[in-house]
């Protein structure tokens, strides 16, 4: 084994002391953050598609992961808990069981990178290791209900999927509604 002595102190050096504040004005920030734009239980004042407004939150695990205050973490899983239930109620068939009913998938993987965080930052959490269960047996096989997965095949059996399965067509306005694509230059 290797053994490192050190025998002088300095001060540190300007790239940590500008990390250091940028991680407590971050902190300062969230909670300006919250009073505009998000209620109380973590609902938001105004919200667009399901991905993006999970992406609010997105790096707010990651953040106190590599520093940021313990609140950060709460507050993100509060809103990723407020987004869940906002998509649950007010669009009822977007989300089913805490995930996505069908959605592409460039825009499960936008929308999941918080979630994902949430593993990094604290991977106790007890509600978010139910769902990681639940959510991978949609795509293993595991779940009855759902079947995203072909096991003969091995493969994943649409490019849109969600907790209510895959879909085997999908108009072509699906791609003009929600500004994917446009017949126009």
């Amino acid at each position: 084994m290797v053994e490192i002595k050190i025998g002088t102190t300095g001060a540190p050096p300007t790239w940590a002391v500008k990390q250091r504040y940028l991680i407590e004005t971050m902190n300062a920030a969230a909670p300006l953050f919250l009073k505009k734009y998000v209620h109380r239980g973590g609902t938001l004042r105004e919200h667009g598609k399901l991905d993006d407004d999970y992406e609010c939150f997105n790096s707010w695990p990651l953040f106190y992961a590599m520093g940021g205050d313990e609140k950060i973490l709460g507050w993100s899983v509060e809103g990723w808990n407020g987004i869940t239930r906002q998509w649950t109620y007010q669009h009822s068939q977007s989300v089913h069981r805490e995930f996505v009913r069908q959605y592409d998938m460039l825009h499960l993987s936008e929308g999941y990178v918080g979630f994902q965080n949430f593993g990094l930052a604290d991977p106790t959490i007890p509600e978010n290791v139910d769902r990681a269960g639940r959510f991978a047996g949609f795509y293993l096989g595991d779940d009855p209900e759902v079947a995203n997965y072909d096991a003969e095949k091995k493969l994943i059996r649409s490019p849109i999927t969600g907790s209510g399965g895959p879909a085997f067509s999908s108009g072509a306005d699906y791609v003009l509604i929600w500004g994917h694509a446009s017949l126009y230059p």
